[in-house]
């Protein structure tokens, strides 16, 4: 069985690419720097081989830049998983792993705008609803995951995500701790 990952080179997904490898699987690794998801022949190309996909690829960075542009991160979110989408339905694969994440389930259609990497994920999720229905042969799974950090994550408080960020805040604070959004 050959797998392909896509954000093979994002922290989710080498760890993802090491541990299979372990296991003996064979892996192709589509990372931003070996092609473009929006190109529908490089979709084409790394899905020609493939029986199952991780698609873990997206545009992401934190909550300051998620809602400073969202229609930019919405976009960078739904563009390549459409693009990919329309590939898959053309090739052989037997299996979609998509990664979503759990702040899926607080979005809605008033406020999902002020954050466009919540807006992409959730289009994502219908897409997956629309793509199983017209293609039900490839079975598409998605997984719903909470914040993930560890090892080899950013715990730079400007630029990582909320769980790093705030270990880093926690750490360096003296009076008051500074925590993004409403909550």
């Amino acid at each position: 069985m050959t797998t392909l990952i896509t954000g093979a080179g994002g922290f989710v997904g080498r760890a993802l690419s090491e541990a299979l490898e372990r296991r003996g699987r064979k892996i192709i690794r589509s990372t931003r720097a070996a092609g473009d998801l929006t190109d529908p022949r490089y979709c084409l190309k790394i899905l020609k081989t493939a029986d199952m996909v991780y698609y873990l690829a997206g545009a992401k960075k934190n909550l300051r830049y998620h809602t400073g542009e969202p229609f930019t991160f919405a976009a960078g979110n739904v563009q390549p998983f459409l693009i990919f989408l329309q590939a898959a339905a053309r090739s052989q694969v037997k299996k979609i792993i998509y990664l979503s994440s759990t702040i899926v389930d607080y979005a809605d259609f008033h406020s999902a705008g002020q954050d466009g990497y919540v807006l992409g994920k959730f289009i994502n999720e219908q897409l997956i609803a629309a793509f199983r229905r017209q293609f039900p042969k490839i079975g598409v799974k998605l997984v719903r995951s909470a914040p993930i950090y560890g090892p080899g994550d950013n715990f730079d408080p400007e630029t990582a995500n909320f769980i790093p960020a705030t270990v880093m805040k926690i750490s360096r604070a003296k009076d008051r701790i500074e925590v993004w959004g409403q909550g």
